[in-house]
């Protein structure tokens, strides 16, 4: 069910007049499933949330990786994949249908690209590639993601400027560890209802409460 969906159903109920002991016993179930709904549409959207930022994050460390060891020892094309550096605690608490939809196709992506990197410009390619696009945008819909992820990725696009005199290996070595703050919990992802923007302290750092 849709979140905006809920709320109006909730403030609905709320404003209702619940007359007699017997009203209040009809109504009380009814906002004790609402209520359930609306903190596992949180949970959901919070996990994707997390999952998202996070594949920004391992993009940009495979990227650096490509560039800085572009070659096997055989000569071939160094292919490392991004959902291999995402931990399966992180992925196991999305949604089962977002991973089935988007994270299961993008496993398939990346397995055929590292067997072959010309293989995204086949039909089966281009065909997956649809469909991934597909699930990005109906999760997203679904979700209301985009309030939340603007100003996230904002913030993570700061935190992976490299910084002056920063070594290739230095700069690798703190977007690493960025990456284990995040998954521990030490970098906090804020919550909010769709429509509500964080602001820039949208990270928020637990050490230094």
């Amino acid at each position: 069910m849709n979140v905006i969906k809920l709320v109006l159903l909730a403030g609905t109920a709320a404003s209702c007049p619940l007359g007699s002991a017997g009203n209040r016993d009809i109504m009380e179930p009814d906002m004790a499933n609402v209520d359930e709904e609306m903190e596992g549409f949180r949970k959901s959207r919070m996990a994707i949330v997390r999952y998202n930022v996070l594949l920004e994050l391992c993009c940009r460390i495979v990227s650096l990786e490509l560039k800085e060891h572009p070659r096997l020892p055989d000569g071939k094309i160094k292919y490392r994949k991004m959902c291999d550096l995402i931990p399966q605690s992180i992925l196991a608490q999305c949604p089962a249908d977002f991973r089935q939809s988007y994270v299961e196709v993008l496993e398939g992506i990346e397995k055929n690209l590292s067997d072959n990197i010309s293989w995204g410009g086949t039909p089966e390619g281009k065909e997956m590639f649809s469909r991934l696009e597909e699930a990005r945008k109906r999760f997203s819909d679904q979700y209301d993601l985009e309030p939340l992820m603007r100003p996230l990725i904002d913030w993570l696009d700061g935190q992976e400027t490299r910084r002056e005199g920063e070594s290739p290996q230095e700069y690798l070595k703190r977007l690493y560890q960025l990456k284990s703050d995040l998954e521990s919990g030490k970098w906090v992802i804020p919550e909010g209802l769709p429509g509500e923007k964080p602001g820039p302290e949208c990270m928020k750092s637990v050490a230094g409460q």
